[in-house]
């Protein structure tokens, strides 16, 4: 097992470990996956698909990095009547055995297929992917037990280019923003992240395919939250 797979399975199962069990079926489920509520789950799943060029119920491609139980699938068909294709890929066995279970038996839906393992090991087709979604992949910090450091910043790098490198049209990347939170406030196994710094990996990323960039914080401009949209023109 890699020391990414390992940091990130511990990660999780701290978080589940704390959950409390008289909670609702879907604030459980939504805590397993790293939600602290249903509420600001579907607050990022709105807000990453919120794509004023995208044109959801046209035939799209769709992959979900870091996808949980591939919930965004439900929220893609419920709220933007999204019939194309979508794969889910995430490092945790479990979560995506559960996305299976889940997806599989339900015929009317669209083309999906879950895949489990580490997204920068997998060889995946670089014209397969229409938008990129990342909700789930840059929470866990990948120099713990010693303190959000280079080997983070070093692993998101190399998330965002090869996500970029993948998507034909959009990405949209969900950070804990370092400049919203104060360090004594922030947790260990937690990866916090500069804005400046993501914009740099993204125009590094990008290069002449950056089309435009907004970073939006959620609820408020001032909280901890912040996701990324990537507008990009085609390979």
């Amino acid at each position: 097992m890699s020391n990414i797979t390992h940091l990130t399975e511990e990660f999780y199962q701290k978080r589940q470990e704390a959950v409390d069990p008289q909670n609702s079926p879907e604030m459980i489920e939504a805590s397993y996956v790293g939600w602290s509520s249903v509420a600001v789950q579907l607050e990022a799943f709105e807000i990453a698909t919120n794509l004023s060029w995208i044109n959801w119920d046209e035939n799209t491609s769709v992959l979900d990095v870091g996808c949980g139980y591939g919930r965004l699938l439900d929220f893609l068909i419920s709220r933007k009547s999204y019939q194309g294709k979508y794969s889910g890929i995430d490092i945790i066995p479990e979560f995506i055995e559960k996305a299976i279970q889940i997806h599989n038996n339900e015929s009317d839906k669209p083309e999906s297929q879950f895949l489990v393992g580490d997204f920068l090991e997998q060889t995946l087709d670089p014209n397969k992917f229409d938008v990129i979604i990342c909700l789930g992949g840059l929470g866990v910090n990948q120099d713990y037990p010693q303190p959000f450091g280079q080997k983070s910043l070093e692993y998101a790098k190399k998330l965002i280019s090869k996500i970029v490198r993948l998507s034909n049209i959009a990405v949209s990347l969900y950070f804990p923003n370092a400049d919203q939170i104060v360090t004594t406030e922030r947790k260990p196994r937690m990866a916090y992240y500069k804005r400046s710094d993501i914009e740099e990996m993204f125009l590094d990323a990008c290069g002449q395919r950056c089309q435009d960039m907004k970073f939006i914080s959620y609820p408020t401009q001032k909280d901890r939250r912040t996701i990324v949209q990537v507008k990009l023109s085609k390979n």
